[in-house]
């Protein structure tokens, strides 16, 4: 729309999300997230299965990346030909794209009380060739952190990536992480106590964010900003203001 409220063009109907103009080959696109299969159904809270479509500045279609990723398995009752989820779909400087998917993995879930033949929805974050879909790279929670509590739908949005290393924003557990090529955090932030880089001024502390991005970045220093959401939908009940914050 126009800055005047004028229609200049409407997309297809059905699911879409995380709708943002990007630089692809060096030139301005839109891209989307568009839902397939069951994708919206009861089963499937909080995140979901697609393909990212990309379009010139005259809105046609220039492709839509759709990932099909190796030993993936979705809920028992859904099914989609896409394996991206809803909430990011960044474009690299490399033209490639990052983007989050869930996959529902056996675990051993003893130490959180339940079986050891267990099930958890693993958080992925995958970097793909654009103009095929194929995966470059894949990074999983379940490899890095624990307890399990810690893994069940805790990746919720990339970032963008910095020269050999990515950002991740792990919603449930309020932090961000650099992490290098091989899957090793380099260091962490956390909206409650800081993590590696000392107490959070006062006032910027934060929780259940979203859209961490990367502001600028230099070889000693990075500005990162943050929507805290600051509410989780089973807690509604003590809702918080949310905020923005910038570091």
């Amino acid at each position: 729309m126009t800055d005047t409220g004028d229609l200049v063009w409407s997309g297809p109907i059905g699911p879409s999300y995380n709708v943002r103009v990007q630089d692809y080959n060096g030139a301005p696109v839109l891209a989307h997230f568009s839902g397939e299969g069951t994708a919206g159904a009861s089963a499937v809270v909080g995140h979901g299965y697609g393909g990212i479509t990309v379009r010139d500045t005259s809105y046609n279609v220039i492709t839509r990346v759709c990932p099909t990723l190796n030993h993936f398995t979705m809920e028992t009752g859904v099914t989609a030909e896409c394996h991206a989820d809803v909430h990011e779909s960044f474009i690299t400087a490399r033209n490639t794209m990052l983007v989050t998917a869930y996959n529902t993995t056996r675990a051993d879930l003893t130490s959180v009380g339940g079986p050891k033949d267990g099930w958890i929805l693993d958080s992925m974050a995958v970097e793909l060739n654009i103009t095929t879909g194929h995966a470059l790279g894949m990074y999983f929670s379940s490899r890095v952190h624990s307890p399990i509590c810690r893994l069940i739908r805790t990746i919720s949005h990339w970032l963008g990536s910095v020269p050999g290393k990515v950002i991740i924003k792990v919603r449930h557990y309020w932090s961000t992480f650099l992490v290098n090529p091989q899957g090793k955090i380099l260091w962490e932030i956390n909206g409650l106590d800081g993590g590696d880089f000392g107490k959070l001024p006062e006032g910027a502390a934060f929780s259940w964010q979203h859209f961490a991005r990367i502001q600028s970045i230099s070889s000693t220093q990075a500005v990162i900003s943050w929507f805290g959401n600051n509410n989780y939908l089973p807690d509604l009940g003590n809702m918080k203001p949310t905020t923005g914050v910038t570091l």
